[in-house]
């Protein structure tokens, strides 16, 4: 960890709707804020609305037949029985939809809730400090279906993004949220953080910084009711899980805005241990490293960046 002085986020839970009441104020917006929203290019559905059977959008920015696996729930299909969310969430019954857009409901079981190990002392808002190697309940929860999906309802589970750290930072990275929207932001740091629930999980940080006056973008910055949505980033060609959406911030020393996702690949072991007493194997994909000695140099700078923003970050109520 970091020593010196600390860069801090205040940070708030992006609650799905049925408890965002609890923890965040009546004012807070209940939809995701888009640089230059489109609905011709941001919206799954042609209309948006997740109550009625929608047709599909055929100018939405990502390819339908590869995302069947994203929930119009904040759910990420991993296995035909096995789905990720955040876990302040809780438990629900999942919906997904078919590339020829008929949608399925699925009975959810059980879930395990992943668990943080500590890279280093972490200190608490309260004070308290965090050992090194000290293991805790994580954001992040693979939730077992009651029956797996068959493979005639054309649901087809999402890979997982498997890399190093200088992988992620400084990769695009596309973000669903609630109402069946999907945009995109850029991934600034990775950082393992203090819950307002109790939780330590590790998390992935994009910062809202699109500059007015340039060409619209697909930028955007989560809000109360996107947790647990799935983020998603693309490896030759393929669309693989990031993370699920955790959390809203900003930067007590500059006044960035930042959306917080629980990264899934501290977590791609314990995944793998839960599916595979079902008998199921994740498939998770490797990421290439820069092979250029100048993709090599942005790494470094990039790393630099990520190191300067490490710090203990705290989840807690919008008073």
């Amino acid at each position: 960890m970091q020593r010196g002085r600390r860069r801090k986020l205040n940070v708030f839970l992006a609650l799905s709707a049925g408890v965002l009441s609890l923890l965040l104020d009546a004012g807070t917006l209940s939809a995701a804020v888009f640089a230059n929203f489109s609905p011709a290019r941001h919206e799954r559905f042609l209309v948006g609305d997740p109550a009625d059977p929608d047709p599909l959008n055929p100018t939405f920015l990502l390819d339908h037949t590869k995302i069947t696996g994203v929930g119009l729930s904040a759910a990420v299909l991993v296995t035909p029985q096995h789905f990720l969310t955040a876990t302040h969430v809780g438990v629900f019954d999942p919906t997904f939809v078919s590339a020829d857009g008929v949608r399925h409901t699925y009975g959810a079981l059980s879930r395990t809730v992943l668990q943080t190990t500590l890279t280093s002392d972490l200190t608490l808002s309260n004070g308290t400090v965090l050992p090194a190697g000290s293991v805790h309940a994580s954001d992040l929860s693979l939730v077992r279906l009651a029956s797996p999906i068959s493979a005639d309802d054309g649901i087809a589970p999402m890979a997982l993004f498997g890399g190093s750290l200088s992988s992620i930072v400084g990769r695009d990275v596309n973000l669903f949220v609630q109402s069946n929207r999907a945009g995109s932001d850029t991934a600034n740091f990775v950082q393992q953080i203090e819950l307002n629930t109790g939780a330590i999980t590790d998390g992935v940080a994009y910062r809202y910084d699109n500059p007015p006056g340039l060409p619209a973008s697909d930028e955007l910055r989560f809000s109360g009711g996107d947790s647990g949505r799935a983020s998603v980033t693309q490896i030759n060609g393929q669309y693989v899980v990031v993370g699920t959406h955790m959390g809203i911030g900003t930067d007590s020393n500059t006044g960035d805005f930042y959306s917080i996702d629980n990264y899934v690949v501290p977590y791609l072991e314990q995944i793998q241990a839960v599916v595979a007493l079902d008998g199921y194997q994740i498939n998770v994909v490797a990421v290439p490293e820069p092979g250029s000695t100048g993709l090599m140099g942005l790494v470094v700078v990039l790393a630099v960046i990520v190191v300067k923003q490490r710090t203990a970050l705290v989840m807690r109520k919008r008073e």
